[in-house]
């Protein structure tokens, strides 16, 4: 059986090694292709993410799993590289191949793949060879030529049917012909019957409702061009050329050319270099930058891909009447979010940015709101309804700059470096004069990638930029911002002061085509690889940075407040608070508790029933989460508190019928506890003897000989245990049950539990608590 496991896994990883070579090679979305070359000949494998090709999902193979529930593809990726064995059970191959596609295709960052398929799509004149990848929700083709490369994605929710037909006129082949609404697509492949069937049933299982269709209809501006922004702010000549109008004739000409060969709306095919000469050539008409904004960025399959595209209207209406926590926030950057536009001077542009911020901030409490947003937001409301500028928003935070409106901002952390790296490697001259001036390039480029330069260039050319931006991603903030310190050479190079450089790329002039031309030839010069190379050490570098500070910041912050812990153990404690915390803040779960409170007391590490009793304990509120200074708090009183304190805690962790008594065996397991919570202590020596001390204490402490003990009389029986006195008493105990109780007597052991009390209360073992110290007890843990 082993030998069968090792070979069946051997199968499954060199078919996964198999995809994401093919995969990579897949053509970038800026259209020209990477350094892997073309996709090659349409002859590979089926299945080539490993998943069995004769029984898929549908046919009684067992599916593959799904993602963990809050997890992208990015962070399993980062896990499976600390970890010996991959991460939610991908193997990294997989992890890596799903993330490419995801990309390349615009899936939301959760799709997982199931199988792919040697395919053909016809194009209008003849087929282009290919591959058809099939997720759970979408079914995406890649031509093979990576010269002109050919894109579809589609949603199997707005698939009206599959059905396999001989249609094709002066072609003999039959075709499964794709119907979605209102258009048609023809494909052909091997063993169309059984892709058929496939598709068929991931079809009927993701359907969508007929009443949320209109959720999903891509928006469109029925009005002449430039609606969006009105006469007055068209004929700005700060921000808008003389002849705008015009060129968006042309535009328009250009763009309804290719909308005759290959469509634009739901489902269009992607010429990725026709798409490349039509931005370059001056960006996307006004009429259609609604439709292909959400097309290009991902925005409509993010909304298809949700239970219900109604998203938006359903979180608004489930809050509305509960602010988020970043409401204030909010409310401050309204008002100056987009002055120049007299929309959003008005308490209806005002309302619908409120909203879309509002809702971002539900869906994604972990980004919540940061400033930019607001502006980024009031530029997408010029052109589309809240709704698409709700999912399109989301993808930008979540898919093409993720990280970047994080509260640590990591991933603006990041890319002002690779920034800084392009900028020497492209315009060394210029890198180093503003490197000699000292020139903070960071407080140039940070808004500049933060706001997608939306109020940094003129009109026009901001919505030129984000046009390609839709298209390329984040590589394309790379390209503009070297394309403007390029523009400005002779200027930079003139200054003699920060200053100068800094007010000169505050507000910068530039002429459209000569940007646009020279964004491309940088962004043609970027190696995707050593990008990513770059991206992963600075990541580290940056997380590493602010993990420490955030430890410091902590560590400083309970030492102040006054602590028994010292700040060495407080840093291990905070290590593995960090290590632990759950996805969506600074808190650790019931379930990763028990590691945080071995860093306090290590000897626990095989009791983590007392951890997940001790959780239970300390969360008061009920809310299965616990903040650090709660966590630091309670092991306190588990690690450093004196000793009476400490047993009676350790004994409520023990009394689970809460009857306040301890039958031998769970004596026994207090006993164990209450010891090894001491790190170099006396009543180590319960450690190796606890059952000596069991069979001395436990019988003194039954009073009425019911095989149970008391809270009251284990504390004096165990404290005056180890004092003078106590070794004295039990000596004379054992001499006179030696003896007898013939004489009438009192019973020895009755008469040594008075002592004992007695003792505790004015002999040398005596115990107070320190002055101003809590009783510890459970209901204030």
């Amino acid at each position: 059986m082993c030998l069968l496991w090792k070979k069946a896994m051997s199968s499954r990883l060199d078919r996964a090694q198999a995809a994401l070579e093919t995969i990579q090679k897949i053509p970038a979305r800026s259209g020209q292709s990477n350094q892997g070359g073309a996709c090659g000949d349409c002859t590979m494998p089926g299945d080539i993410l490993s998943f069995d090709s004769d029984k898929s999902p549908e046919m009684g193979a067992q599916p593959p799993p799904d993602l963990p529930q809050g997890q992208s593809l990015e962070s399993l990726m980062a896990e499976s590289h600390t970890q010996s064995a991959p991460s939610g059970n991908f193997t990294v191959s997989q992890l890596k191949a799903f993330q490419k596609l995801n990309e390349t295709f615009r899936l939301p960052a959760d799709e997982v793949h199931l199988f792919d398929h040697p395919a053909a799509l016809w194009c209008g004149k003849s087929f282009k060879f290919g591959h058809l990848f099939i997720s759970r929700r979408f079914m995406s083709f890649v031509s093979s030529r990576s010269s002109r490369s050919i894109f579809l994605s589609i949603p199997f929710r707005i698939v009206s049917s599959f059905v396999e037909e001989n249609g094709i006129s002066g072609v003999r082949t039959t075709a499964i012909k794709i119907i979605v609404r209102n258009r048609k697509y023809m494909m052909t492949a091997d063993h169309r019957s059984k892709l058929v069937k496939r598709l068929e049933d991931r079809r009927c299982r993701l359907q969508v409702e007929e009443d949320l269709l209109p959720f999903i209809k891509v928006p469109e501006i029925n009005t002449a061009g430039g609606e969006g922004f009105g006469s007055a702010l068209l004929s700005n000549s700060q921000h808008f050329s003389t002849n705008y109008l015009q060129k968006q004739h042309f535009l328009h000409e250009q763009w309804n050319r290719y909308r005759a060969k290959f469509g634009i709306g739901l489902c269009m095919i992607e010429d990725r270099e026709h798409m490349r000469r039509l931005l370059m050539a001056g960006g996307i008409p006004d009429k259609l930058r609604p439709s292909l904004w959400v097309l290009l960025s991902g925005a409509f399959h993010m909304c298809l891909a949700q239970e219900t595209p109604n998203l938006y209207c359903e979180i608004l209406a489930k809050h509305a009447d509960t602010p988020p926590p970043v409401a204030g926030d909010i409310e401050k950057d309204l008002i100056r979010s987009f002055p120049e536009h007299p929309f959003f001077q008005t308490e209806a542009g005002i309302r619908s940015l409120r909203q879309v911020l509002t809702a971002y901030a539900w869906k994604n409490p972990k980004i919540g709101y940061c400033q930019s947003m607001n502006i980024v937001t009031a530029f997408l409301l010029v052109y589309m309804p809240e709704h698409w500028a709700f999912f399109v928003l989301s993808c930008i935070c979540e898919a093409l700059v993720p990280e970047n409106y994080s509260s640590s901002m990591i991933g603006s952390i990041v890319d002002q470096s690779i920034f800084e790296k392009l900028l020497s490697a492209k315009v060394p001259r210029i890198a180093d004069h503003v490197k000699e001036l000292g020139v903070p390039i960071g407080v140039i480029t940070h808004g500049w990638f933060l706001c997608l330069f939306i109020g940094y260039l003129p009109l026009e050319l901001c919505l030129q930029t984000l046009d390609v931006f839709f298209f390329i991603g984040r590589n394309w903030l790379y390209s503009v911002g070297i394309a403007i310190f390029k523009l400005h050479e002779q200027d930079i190079l003139a200054a003699d002061s920060p200053e100068d450089v800094i007010m000169m790329l505050k507000k910068v002039q530039a002429n459209g085509h000569d940007l646009l031309k020279l964004g491309f030839r940088y962004l043609d010069a970027i190696n995707q690889e050593r990008i990513e190379e770059i991206r992963n050490t600075e990541r580290s570098r940056v997380i590493e940075g602010l993990e420490q500070n955030n430890r410091d910041g902590f560590v400083r912050e309970i030492m102040d407040r006054g602590t028994k812990f010292t700040e060495k153990e407080l840093e291990r404690i905070f290590n593995a608070f960090m290590e632990n915390i759950a996805p969506d803040g600074m808190r650790i779960t019931k379930d990763r508790f028990h590691e945080v409170v071995e860093a306090a007391v290590p000897a626990w590490e095989f009791r983590s029933e007392l951890s997940d009793r001790l959780f239970l304990l300390m969360d008061e509120e009920g809310a299965g989460k616990l903040s650090f200074e709660r966590v630091v708090a309670g092991l306190e009183r588990v690690a450093k508190a004196p000793l009476r304190n400490r047993m009676e805690l350790i004994f409520r962790l023990h009394d689970e019928d809460h009857d306040g008594k301890l039958d031998k065996g769970d004596y026994y397991c207090f006993l164990d506890a209450v010891a090894r919570s001491y790190f170099n202590s006396p009543f180590d020596i319960y450690v190796g003897d606890v059952s000596a001390v069991v069979g001395d204490t436990f019988e003194e402490g039954d009073r009425d000989q019911d095989g149970l003990v008391e809270l009251a009389d284990v504390i004096l029986i165990l404290i005056d245990h180890e004092s003078e006195h106590g070794k004295e008493r039990r000596r004379l105990l054992q001499q006179e049950s030696t003896a007898g109780v013939s004489s009438g007597h009192a019973h020895p052991k009755k008469r040594i539990r008075s002592q004992h009390r007695a003792a505790f209360t004015t002999g040398p073992c005596a115990f107070e608590a320190k002055e101003g110290e809590d009783e510890m007890g459970a209901e204030k843990c």
